[in-house]
């Protein structure tokens, strides 16, 4: 059984992301029923671990563990010359001090053997989700195409109006095109700013990680302003706390409008889901247009294909909703 309720103690943006996750959870097992199987063992692990040891069989069981474990080994201690003969007990300490010596090395390896194999799961994984998402957004972008001609034999009976509307505000129409365009030519030297700023902050990044120690490069040369002026305080730190929690709420708003948005489409049973939650997820972090935009083509589907107005009314006024709620509380986080 899946209950909603969270503790009070995290953050609210936490809960959100509990709560959401839970709803993500039973809308996929209603769409695929095939799932439920799979989700028996992680469920009943997890009852497992957080009911059982809360009960009182299971705690006086296991102290009764606990006074037999001490009373056999305080009995065996007494005996150990006894029991353990001298070569024995010799080869046990020979044994423990190479296992000593195994951990000393592998302790002085753990950081470079840890980010190579960071490295090349994050390369296998770029490799899958890239493939997983190309397929993906190749099979979506094919039925919107599919759709989009649906939609054109809906509006062909419109056409000869529009073409006489189009003749008798050609001027107009014009004027239109010229600032459509003209913001289209705008817009599009604003994303290519964008990408250069993006290659030459990835470079700025990877030079100065590579110049940092313990501490970020930046951090520890503001940190020696205390050096000379120790009435600003450890400013280091502050910033770098400011920085960690724009990020975490950059994260956490990303992860919550991506989920939120596939768990949107999913319950009203729409078949392009995967390329807006991707969207929105990017809208969420760089808010070039609201993340509610994404579900257009949805709508399209519902208004146009299924012809369902109640559940497209109700799509929008969904994915709308959390814009009221949700983003504030991450900016609060952040001033907080």
């Amino acid at each position: 059984m899946i209950v909603l309720t969270v503790p009070s103690s995290e953050p609210e943006s936490t809960r959100y992301l509990r709560l959401l996750w839970r709803v993500f959870v039973v809308v996929q097992l209603l769409k695929n029923p095939g799932l439920i199987p799979l989700v028996l063992f992680p469920a009943a692990y997890t009852y497992i671990k957080h009911a059982i040891p809360k009960s009182t069989y299971y705690q006086t069981f296991a102290e009764w563990v606990r006074q037999m474990y001490d009373k056999v080994k305080d009995e065996l201690g007494d005996r150990r010359k006894a029991l353990v003969p001298k070569p024995v007990f010799g080869l046990y300490k020979m044994a423990t001090y190479g296992n000593r010596k195994i951990l000393t090395i592998l302790g002085n390896t753990i950081d470079e053997a840890a980010a190579n194999l960071m490295i090349c799961l994050m390369f296998l994984f770029s490799i899958f989700a890239g493939g997983f998402v190309v397929v993906q957004v190749q099979q979506e972008t094919a039925y919107m195409v599919r759709m989009s001609g649906t939609l054109h034999q809906t509006i062909y009976s419109v056409a000869d109006t529009v073409i006489t509307l189009v003749k008798d505000n050609a001027a107009l129409i014009a004027s239109m095109a010229t600032s459509v365009l003209s913001f289209v030519i705008a817009y599009f030297s604003q994303f290519v700013d964008f990408i250069l700023n993006t290659i030459f902050f990835l470079a700025s990044l990877s030079l100065l990680l590579s110049l940092s120690d313990d501490q970020y490069y930046p951090l520890y040369k503001l940190s020696k302003l205390t050096d000379y002026f120790p009435e600003v305080g450890n400013i280091a730190d502050v910033v770098e706390l400011s920085i960690n929690g724009i990020f975490k709420a950059s994260f956490k708003m990303a992860l919550f409008y991506g989920t939120y948005t596939y768990t949107l489409l999913s319950f009203f049973d729409v078949y392009v889901t995967f390329t807006p939650s991707v969207v929105a997820s990017i809208f969420a972090v760089i808010p070039l247009f609201p993340t509610y935009i994404v579900i257009l083509p949805a709508l399209a589907e519902l208004l146009f294909v299924q012809q369902d107005y109640f559940l497209a009314a109700l799509m929008a006024i969904g994915a709308y909703f959390p814009t009221t709620c949700v983003d504030e509380v991450m900016y609060q986080e952040v001033k907080t």
